[in-house]
């Protein structure tokens, strides 16, 4: 008898991109950033389409029965998350609490924006003026 692949589901297909999938999980904990059941179930989605439980299990050379039990978790011990995003390609960063809000970034940029301005302003009050000569014809 020979094995059937069980085609994933196409909502599920662009998870197969390695950059998507960074992006979805990128997107869940920045929505969510309290709630670790949405990003397992991020996860269950990524693996689903990059080949299944299975596949994985073999490439983390642990056992299904441990996988199954690393996801049906929703609090996983954070080297089980790690060892499966290091399977999966991906990785965790923490960055500043500030780049993590809208406000701030916007903030800077409308600062930045108004130092250019006042320095231009500055530049041109400071320089003399010189005469232009005029062409004679």
């Amino acid at each position: 008898m020979t094995k059937t692949k069980k085609k994933v589901p196409d909502k599920l297909t662009p998870l197969k991109n390695i950059k998507v999938a960074r992006a979805y999980l990128n997107a869940i904990l920045y929505y969510n950033p309290n709630d670790t059941e949405q990003f397992m179930i991020g996860l269950r989605h990524i693996i689903t389409a990059q080949g299944g439980r299975a596949k994985l299990a073999k490439k983390m050379k642990v056992s299904l029965y441990k996988l199954n039990k690393m996801l049906a978790e929703t609090d996983p011990f954070i080297f089980d998350l790690l060892h499966i995003l290091k399977t999966l390609h991906l990785n965790l960063q923490v960055k500043p609490a500030e780049t993590c809000t809208d406000e701030k970034p916007a903030k800077k940029k409308a600062q930045k924006k108004n130092n250019k301005k006042t320095k231009k302003a500055k530049k041109t009050a400071t320089k003399p003026k010189t005469a232009k000569k005029k062409k004679v014809s």
